[in-house]
């Protein structure tokens, strides 16, 4: 691993689901998982933004599409003695050397289009002592249903139509829905292509010693145009100079430990594929374009942890990921009278339609109809301010009135209402509170007064009554306040609300997770920095103080974010509860590697390098399922907040670097309508 480069050498069938989601190839539009090309994978396949379609249990997934990588050989053995994969993140380009056995050679050059969003090419070379024969194909897809015993198909097959040097295959979905796939190749050297078809395949056959194609793969809806250029090295060129014209825009730099510097860009580069420059707006699953984990259904992490990497290095992408919030605030407006308040209640698994896509149960056991019961859909509703709050960021570092006209304002102020009819007055506590409710800790169910969920919930009101009060007198909103029927009255009556929130007991300046959490029994403890609990220790756990991933103190580095905290509640929190959690969740070790970095802790620079690890080294086991969106977002709020020192405070960044020779950092970051270059180190 070193900066804007990755190399994999050898085969393992075992990892290649995790090396595919490494080695993933994406251009906001669509992705191709990286498994190994010229050999069979249960983890390979394409996906299409926003492209979901019903299903049973989780009511929409992502679609899992034909693998557009695929190339294979015949004729030669099946042992692999060399194998080389490098991953040109500068240039967005793949490179595969392999020799199997007879001494057949493999080479490839991949690369999904920066420009040409759907279309996926390859620069493919076969040398060998005898015939040989490529095989360039179409096989269609199934998506994994419940684990490895399953599948569920959402394309049909519905016509294959072959030209003399393409092959187009149209599929139907269940809901009625076209989508077609077009393979050209342009053959160097080696026959003329031979079409074949199978019950589930399509495509060419290439023969000859020496075999050089270029293949391009087109996926979209009707429609949809080929690019006029169909010359491999017209289009590699444009594509590489897309990407360099993307890195030259943020302007990273880094220098230092070679692991350390290495992930910083690998993280960077697989956020960067998920941004489409030509679209309104980004719908990212938290597993990215990358695999079909968690069903490609969106959660908090797409807003609350991208929000500093898409804000401060390519605002027009978080803008993007906020549109899709817009688009879709009516459905949650409808999810809030439906569960009985008011204002918008946004879904805690988002999909395409923007409806609740959390399941209730998950069968664990087919034989035995065993289920899971699944709570964070109707207790999870932190996600609604989660939004509110990487709305806030962006603004503060665009000020675009533009979007607040539009949809912002809107937003922020059905939020406040969903806030204002959520909590209870408890009169035993003089304060509000908020009942029945799971935070980001998911050991513990059904709790009253998460500090995270309240903390978050307070902002929540106070920023929308800024900024009802801010634009008050301002006539070019003037029409929205009235569409809204939103006055100064109720603006002060969420600030009254705000102010009277319970934020949790207190020992010392230890604040208690949720109500009661300090009165649990104690939990073996935590010798592994990531612990995975067994369905017995998960049921110990809900009765035991013990914490799944970063809580009280996600909420405290969100403060100084948005403006500073308190240094020693930061450290007493800290100390608390880092002993306490098991970082289960890919979520919770940037966060505490943040803390320890504004702390000043000597350690953070090993947790650092172990949130690398989360996909770097499949740090949690399930990389196959793709990459860990979240995770990538909070790594780089270590590299903003921690490492470069960014925060915003009222009107003004603010930064307080530190520097280390472990890991230098340069970068230019937006900062309402110019680039400010930064670093965590002077210049020598």
């Amino acid at each position: 691993m070193r900066p804007f480069s990755l190399e994999v050498e050898g085969y393992e069938a075992d990892k290649e689901g995790w090396i595919g989601t490494l080695l993933t190839l994406a251009n906001g539009r669509i992705g191709v998982r990286g498994d190994l090309d010229f050999a069979p994978s249960s983890t390979a396949g394409s996906y299409l933004a926003g492209f979901y379609e019903d299903v049973p249990i989780w009511r929409r997934e992502l679609v899992v599409l034909p693998r557009l990588n695929g190339n294979y050989l015949v004729g030669a053995g099946s042992q692999i003695q060399h194998l080389v994969r490098r991953l040109d993140m500068r240039e967005g380009l793949l490179r595969v050397e392999g020799v199997l056995q007879g001494g057949v050679s493999y080479s490839s050059e991949s690369l999904a289009h920066l420009l040409y969003r759907n279309l996926y090419a390859q620069r493919i070379n076969v040398v060998s002592g005898s015939e040989m024969s490529l095989v360039i194909g179409v096989d269609d897809p199934l998506n994994p249903f419940l684990g490895s015993e399953t599948y569920y198909e959402h394309l049909v097959r519905a016509r294959t139509d072959f030209g003399r040097d393409e092959v187009r295959v149209s599929y139907k979905l269940r809901d009625g829905r076209e989508l077609w796939l077009r393979i050209i190749v342009k053959i160097q050297e080696g026959s003329e292509p031979l079409p074949f078809v199978t019950n589930r395949s399509s495509g060419f056959i290439i023969k000859g010693k020496e075999i050089n194609v270029t293949k391009l793969a087109l996926l979209g809806a009707a429609g949809e145009s080929i690019p006029d250029a169909r010359d491999w090295e017209d289009l590699r060129r444009s594509h590489v100079e897309a990407w360099r014209s993307r890195w030259d825009r943020i302007g990273l730099e880094v220098s230092g430990d070679e692991y350390l510097a290495g992930g910083v860009t690998f993280y960077a580069y697989h956020l960067l594929q998920l941004i489409d420059d030509s679209v309104e707006e980004l719908m990212i699953s938290t597993r990215g374009l990358h695999g079909h984990g968690y069903r490609g259904h969106i959660f908090w992490d797409t807003d609350l942890y991208l929000a500093s990497f898409l804000s401060l290095l390519y605002p027009e992408a978080m803008r993007r990921v906020l549109e899709y919030r817009c688009r879709t605030l009516k459905q949650a407006m409808e999810y809030a009278a439906r569960t009985g308040f008011m204002g918008a209640r946004f879904p805690w698994e988002g999909v395409d339609d923007g409806y609740e896509s959390t399941p209730r149960l998950i069968p664990t056991d087919l034989t035995q109809c065993k289920c899971v019961e699944i709570l964070t859909g109707e207790q999870e509703i932190h996600v609604t301010s989660d939004i509110a709050l990487a709305l806030e960021f962006y603004y503060r570092v665009t000020r675009d009135e533009e979007f607040m006209r539009k949809c912002g304002l809107k937003l922020l102020v059905e939020t406040a209402r969903f806030w204002a009819s959520r909590v209870t007055y408890d009169e035993t506590k003089e304060s509000y509170s908020i009942r029945g409710v799971i935070g980001p800790d998911e050991y513990h169910v059904n709790v009253d007064d998460s500090y995270y969920t309240n903390y978050t919930a307070k902002l929540n009101l106070e920023l929308a009554a800024h900024h009802v009060e801010r634009v008050l007198g301002d006539d070019r909103y003037k029409e929205l306040l009235r569409d809204l029927n939103v006055s100064l009255d109720e603006a002060e009556n969420w600030r009254r609300i705000a102010s009277r929130i319970f934020l949790g007991r207190r020992k010392g300046k230890v604040i208690e997770e949720f109500s009661g959490f300090f009165d649990l029994s104690d939990f073996p403890r935590v010798n592994s920095l990531v612990r995975r609990l067994s369905m017995e220790e998960l049921s110990q756990a809900a009765k035991s103080k013990v914490v799944k991933q970063a809580d009280v103190v996600l909420a405290l580095v969100l403060q100084n974010i948005f403006g500073g905290s308190n240094r020693d509640m930061l450290e007493a929190n800290y100390d608390y509860y880092f002993r306490l959690t098991t970082n289960e969740s890919s979520l919770s070790l940037p966060v505490y590697t943040l803390a320890a970095l504004l702390l000043r802790k000597p350690e953070w620079e090993y947790l650092f390098r172990k949130s690398l690890e989360t996909d770097l080294e499949n740090l949690y086991a399930n990389s196959d399922g793709g990459f860990h969106v979240a995770a990538a977002g909070g790594i780089w709020m270590v590299v903003l907040h921690g490492l470069l020192g960014l925060r915003i405070n009222g009107d003004e960044l603010e930064q307080e670097p530190l520097c280390s020779d472990a890991l230098r950092v340069k970068l230019r970051v937006a900062w309402r309508g110019k680039r400010l270059e930064v670093s965590n180190c002077r210049e020598k």
